[in-house]
């Protein structure tokens, strides 16, 4: 489900301003084809937006089993490359330098962006 919420922009505190404090009310309407409609009435001429945000339902044991699946990933990439060190002739090999950045460039991306 979405809520909005029309909030303004004080631009002596440069805070938005939520709520009753804001002196605008939300109002949202069904549209001819089912969408929503949404419109703001403020007591002043500042500047104002439309809010939105999603409900979720966030689930903590998803998180717990992604850190451990990407354990696990890291993990396995790792032994990927400690298993091709011993070999020195397939090190010469282009299919296998491009396998090691692959490789390399995934590790770097789940430590970096998780």
């Amino acid at each position: 489900k979405k809520r909005f919420e029309c909030v303004f922009y004080n631009t002596k505190t440069e805070t938005w301003i939520t709520g009753t404090e804001s002196g605008c009310s939300t109002k949202e309407e069904e549209g001819s084809k089912g969408e929503t409609l949404v419109s703001c009435e403020c007591s002043h001429m500042t500047s104002f937006a439309v809010l939105m945000s999603f409900d979720t339902d966030y689930d903590p044991i998803e998180e717990t089993v992604t850190s451990i699946l990407l354990g696990i990933s890291l993990g396995c990439l790792f032994f990927t490359i400690i298993a091709y060190l011993p070999a020195k002739e397939m090190l010469r090999t282009r299919s296998v330098r491009i396998n090691l950045l692959l490789v390399t460039s995934l590790m770097f991306s789940i430590i970096v962006f998780y």
